[in-house]
């Protein structure tokens, strides 16, 4: 781990074989990706060769994983993905701004599919904020997907709270995390076999 034990350099170092191929938990490839996660991986003096993969988050499967699991809300709900808005909430921040372009992108790759009614992005440390996005999608219905590896203070507590104020007028549904939906591990898996076709001769 970046933050907690065991920490990166220690695990890569106990870990066998020739290679160890590190996939980072992210959604966007930012400064974690970049800086931190090479920064703790330089700590490690011996063992296997650790690769850094690409971050799970540029998985070409993550469309497909947000699309099921917002579709799965729709049908919980008694929802018709066509006639219901989805919302995708990210972190954003003014001081890195490959969070929210990942997931502007990602919402225009699902925008393009049509399966749903009108797809946005809102953020919670920058424009446009989650209470505004609520406010301003037509229609009567709405999904949301947390864009965040895990619950968290962010993906359970601050996106869960914002929706309990959410405007009457519309049925409004927050699906969770992606981190937690069905099809994570096979990005992850995908992105470790990505790297490892480049490394290969």
């Amino acid at each position: 781990m970046i933050k907690g034990t065991p920490a990166l350099h220690e695990a890569v170092s106990g870990a066998r074989g020739r290679r160890v191929l590190v996939v980072p938990f992210f959604l966007a490839d930012g400064y974690f990706t970049r800086r931190a996660i090479p920064a703790a991986l330089a700590k490690a003096p011996d063992g296997p060769r650790a690769v850094l993969c690409p971050p799970v988050g540029t998985s070409p499967r993550l469309a497909a994983i947000v699309r099921q699991a917002a579709r799965a809300a729709c049908r919980s709900q008694g929802l018709a993905p066509e006639k219901t808005a989805l919302l995708l909430v990210g972190h954003g921040t003014r001081r890195e701004a490959s969070s929210s372009q990942a997931a502007r992108a990602l919402g225009e790759t699902l925008s393009g599919d049509g399966v749903f009614a009108s797809v946005a992005c809102a953020f919670l440390e920058e424009p446009p904020a989650v209470a505004d996005a609520l406010a301003a999608l037509p229609g009567k219905a709405l999904v949301a997907v947390g864009l965040f590896a895990a619950e968290g203070a962010h993906g359970a507590g601050d996106v869960r709270a914002l929706f309990a104020g959410a405007p009457a007028r519309r049925a409004a549904h927050y699906a969770g995390v992606v981190g937690n939906a069905p099809g994570m591990a096979d990005a992850i898996v995908e992105r470790a076999m990505h790297c490892l076709e480049r490394l290969t001769p």
